[in-house]
This record gives structure tokens, C-alpha cells and sequence, in this order.
């Protein structure tokens, strides 16, 4: 990587916890007052909600399997209701045309040339950088470096002895990582198809069609760690954390860019290593740019590096 090397639990999160979580309740009256009371804790995302609260209802015993340790007591726990509707929230995001890349003596150099990218499908994006709690419950594991309570004073958690900064963004994961989280996530339930953007999507999203381009955590003003998502204000569409606070992996191979419009690009076809955006809490002000790039080994891991998801219907 270059030298500067953030579903907790709404509509994608409760389908997380539909085949981990749930299945620690020991009965089922337990498990529906459980429901109860998550419904009760995310009225600010009640509709999405509601709807995934049905699928995890309906979850099949292939899609839940037990012997996970986490229990609905200790989830409800660690939840934030001010978090919870934004960190599982997805934007949809319309088809457009934009200019992707940096102008020649505006940034580095394989951010050039800046060419024309045309986008011709919708995709929805997460709001967020995906959270620790997210992770955790989908994975059983919580590789952050960031999981102290000095980097989230009031908002460590442990769910089965397992600590998490609950409402920040999971970081240390590498793109094998992203992809098996990805792969257990597309396992436990069948409503969604998720993946991780291309880098024209995650380039397309941060600019926002020339509108704001958000908030930022970095060197300037991070004291050294992450912070939590959406602490910062959203870009134009309503994404959060784009630019800062943890670098973002995406699906594309590192490459040269064309040197003509594209449509719907999906990268080189090869290569050894893969595209990371957005910058992060370490880097300054000049990382955090909707056309700076990076890239690491896909077995990589660092405190820099998180990951954000893109989802479709099936």
C-alpha cells in the first residue's frame, strides 16, 4: 500500500441477526419479546425495519444454524438507536454520466486521465462504512484495532467476550475478508445480493453528481483512531464517511485508467493488487479526495482499511 494507507441492525443488520443472534434465544416467547423490543429501540427506521423483522421471522432453520454464541439480550445491548436507521440504511443510486479521475497536475498520477464514465444500471449503496457490531454479528469475529474503550468513550460493547466499538467502522480486514463476510452475509439470507461497488460506482457515489461531498475524519482532526459512522455530515446523496475515516476496499483490480469513455466499468480483468478509496483517519485533508486511489494485497490487513457494500434484489 501507499505510505497513508465503515447492518447496527436494520434492514440488513436484522437479517445478520436472523441467523446469529436469534439464535442464541431460548425460547420462543423470549425470541418474539426480543422482536418486541428491537422494534421499540429503531422507530427512526421502522418501515425497513419492520420488513426485515418479517424475514428474520421467517428465517428457515438451514438459514440459522445454532451453536452461535451471540444471544438477543446482549445484541439489543449493544445497539444505538441513533445509529441504528443510518448504519443499515441503503441510498439508492440512479444511472448517470460523470467525469472519473483527477485533471493532469491536480492529483497523482494514476489518477489520470480523467475520462468519461457512463453508468448505465442503478445500484444501491450502504449509508455507511460497515459498523463493528455488523461485522461481528455476521462473522463471530471483530478484527478491529480500533475496539478499546478509549476509542469510543460510553460505546464499548462485549458480545460474547468479544469487544466492539459498536458504532464505529471495522477496520483490519483485507479483501479476502470483505469477500467471505460478503459470502456468509449472501448465505444467511435471501432477500439481497451483496457485493462490493466497482470502483466507477464507489467514484460516482463520493462526488455525488458535483454536489457536497461530506464530512471527513483525518489526520487533521481524528486524534489517531476512527470515529464513529456518521458522526459527520453525509455527501449529496446521503453517504456518510466516503471521504476519511477508514479507506473503503472495492471489487476492481489496481490498474491504468482508459484513455476513452467507458461504460459500466468493471476494472482489469487481472492483477496482483486491488483498489482502495477515501482515505482515512491517519492521512490529511489531501487523501480524502473523491479521486484519490490506493491499493494492498488482497491479503492484506491494516487499521486504515474497512469496507462498504453495494446491494441488489434477487
Amino acid at each position: 500500500m501507499k505510505s497513508e494507507m465503515k447492518l447496527a441492525v436494520a434492514a440488513m443488520g436484522v437479517l445478520a441477526l436472523s441467523a446469529g443472534a436469534w439464535a442464541g434465544v431460548g425460547s420462543e416467547a423470549s425470541f418474539n419479546a426480543s422482536l418486541s423490543a428491537l422494534r421499540g429501540q429503531v422507530a427512526p427506521a421502522a418501515d425497513e425495519l419492520n420488513k426485515s423483522v418479517d424475514d428474520a421471522l421467517n428465517c428457515a432453520k438451514d438459514h440459522c444454524p445454532a451453536g452461535n454464541p451471540f444471544d438477543a439480550e446482549a445484541a439489543l445491548a449493544a445497539m444505538d438507536p441513533a445509529k441504528i436507521g443510518v448504519a443499515a440504511r441503503f441510498v439508492a443510486i440512479k444511472p448517470g454520466t460523470f467525469l472519473m479521475g483527477s485533471p493532469q497536475g491536480e492529483g497523482e498520477q494514476d489518477e489520470t486521465p480523467q475520462h468519461q464514465v457512463t453508468l448505465t444500471r442503478p445500484f444501491e449503496m450502504q449509508a455507511t462504512d460497515v459498523t463493528q457490531l455488523q461485522y461481528l454479528l455476521v462473522t463471530s469475529n471483530n478484527p478491529s484495532a480500533f475496539a478499546k474503550a478509549e476509542n469510543c468513550p460510553g460505546k464499548l460493547k462485549v458480545i460474547a467476550g468479544i469487544a466492539a466499538c459498536v458504532d464505529s467502522p471495522v477496520e483490519t480486514v483485507s479483501w479476502n475478508d470483505a469477500q467471505a463476510f460478503i459470502a456468509r452475509l449472501n448465505a444467511i439470507q435471501d432477500k439481497y445480493t451483496y457485493r462490493l461497488p466497482t470502483e466507477a460506482e464507489w467514484e460516482y457515489a463520493a462526488r455525488a453528481e458535483g454536489g457536497s461531498v461530506g464530512g471527513s475524519w483525518t489526520s487533521e482532526n481524528s486524534g489517531n483512531r476512527t470515529h464513529e459512522v456518521a458522526s459527520r455530515a453525509s455527501n449529496g446523496f446521503g453517504l456518510y464517511d466516503m471521504l476519511g475515516n477508514v479507506w473503503q476496499w472495492v471489487q476492481d483490480y489496481y490498474g491504468g485508467y482508459p484513455r476513452s469513455a467507458v461504460t459500466d466499468p468493471q476494472g482489469p480483468s487481472t492483477g496482483s493488487y486491488r483498489v482502495i478509496r477515501g482515505g482515512s483517519w491517519y492521512g490529511g485533508a489531501g487523501y480524502a479526495r473523491p479521486g484519490i486511489r490506493n491499493s494492498g494485497g488482497p491479503g492484506g490487513r491494516g487499521n486504515l482499511v474497512g469496507l462498504r457494500l453495494v446491494r441488489s434484489s434477487r
